[in-house]
């Protein structure tokens, strides 16, 4: 759902470098940028909010077609990544499951 808005012409990667092409253009600094809930893949947890399960951007052609490592070279920014879920499905080294303990 894109709230009644007419969909991007462009990918979200291309829609942030504008962003910050355009605070910077008016003497607005800009330190890092954040990405919330959005930017990765993963299964719905509660509404429309996804749990991680790979910890990577989606390539999907709307958001990060080019990988989440060429678009921080490309706003040459510091990222700030959110998510608030985590899957069950995570693989991580840290994992604690019966079987490990």
């Amino acid at each position: 759902d894109n709230y009644g808005l007419p969909p991007r012409p462009w990918p979200a990667e291309k829609g942030l470098v504008l962003v910050k092409e355009a605070l910077q253009a008016m003497g607005v600094p800009v330190a890092y940028m954040q990405l919330d809930d959005w930017w990765y893949e993963g299964p719905f947890y509660i509404g429309n909010v996804k749990a991680v399960v790979e910890w990577r951007a989606s390539r999907s052609p709307k958001l990060f077609p080019s990988g989440l490592q060429a678009f921080a070279d490309r706003l040459n920014l510091p990222l700030q990544l959110y998510t608030p879920f985590w899957s069950d499905k995570y693989m991580t080294p840290y994992n604690m499951t019966e079987s490990t303990v």
